[in-house]
């Protein structure tokens, strides 16, 4: 059973996600999405502490009537959207099961634990770019998330409009656990069909050896999988992320996938501020799968 976690804030960004989210379940028998909506009260400040109506002043009176109806609102707004995506629906061969749950607290806190509760298979995220990120606390969360939680993470760029998965890039700076990640890849390709980019990005370092290591890679991977939908390919660039951005729009790529880790090196391919760098301006869909440092 594929499950998948979506939490939405109802920017552009969450309308994008759950088009995204959709489709990816929609290919998948018995598949399953549950939206998460997390509410905060800001001007509690974490007070659950119910104070009778008769002892609140004018002005804490206009503040619970104004958070009031602010969940209201967000409560009829999860109920459109899942309104919404159970039309759309219809159209798809095999119908997933759509749920909805509405908590109380932060993002960063409430996913993790609605990720172990509901048992997903993986987190979809919508994102804004650097400058909606500074309009949005949910929008910052999903750096931190997509590097910490231990199942793989999928951020949706908010302008990005496609559902067509034919061609993935997986970026490798021939960590330990990226034979388990492409592995992991090629299952969750699977049902589209689509075709497997790994490459690492040599800039000073020496050619041949980096060579060696990709034949290294393909050999360890021959051993776990089928090997017949992957190619491999050595990409020049001092900056990691441009030179992946680049090379995603001239081979017209669908998805970027990643292995993130927390240690730094001098050739550390995938490093925090990479990882961070892609989710926030990579042109298309990213999936993050996890060393086991991160997770």
């Amino acid at each position: 059973m594929f499950k998948i976690l979506l939490p939405v804030d109802f920017s552009d960004s969450t309308a994008t996600a759950s088009q995204y989210a959709l489709a990816l379940a929609a290919v998948v028998p018995d598949s399953q999405i549950l939206l998460l909506h997390c509410s905060q009260d800001y001007l509690a400040e974490g007070d659950m502490t119910i104070t009778p109506i008769d002892e609140l002043t004018a002005s804490e009176i206009v503040a619970e009537r104004v958070l009031h109806r602010n969940e209201e609102e967000a409560q009829n707004q999860l109920e459109e959207l899942y309104l919404e995506m159970q039309n759309q629906n219809t159209k798809y061969v095999y119908p997933v099961l759509i749920e909805r749950t509405f908590v109380h607290g932060l993002p960063g806190d409430k996913i993790p634990e609605q990720l172990q509760r509901y048992k997903a298979n993986l987190l979809v995220m919508g994102t804004k770019g650097e400058a909606g990120l500074m309009r949005s606390l949910f929008g910052t969360v999903a750096t931190e998330i997509a590097r910490n939680v231990a199942i793989p993470v999928l951020t949706v760029p908010e302008n990005y409009t496609s559902t067509q998965l034919q061609k993935v890039l997986f970026a490798t700076d021939f960590d330990s656990e990226d034979v388990s990640s492409l592995a992991t890849l090629q299952q969750f390709l699977h049902p589209f069909g689509a075709s497997v980019v790994v490459a690492h990005i040599s800039d000073k370092g020496d050619k041949q050896e980096d060579n060696q290591k990709l034949e290294v890679l393909k050999q360890n991977l021959e051993q776990t999988s089928n090997n017949s939908n992957i190619s491999y390919t050595l990409l020049k660039g001092d900056n990691v992320a441009e030179a992946l951005q680049e090379f995603v729009q001239q081979q017209n790529i669908d998805m970027i996938a990643v292995t993130a880790r927390k240690h730094e090196g001098l050739n550390a391919l995938l490093r925090t501020n990479t990882v961070k760098n892609l989710i926030l301006h990579a042109p298309v869909p990213l999936l993050v799968f996890h060393s086991p440092e991160v997770s």
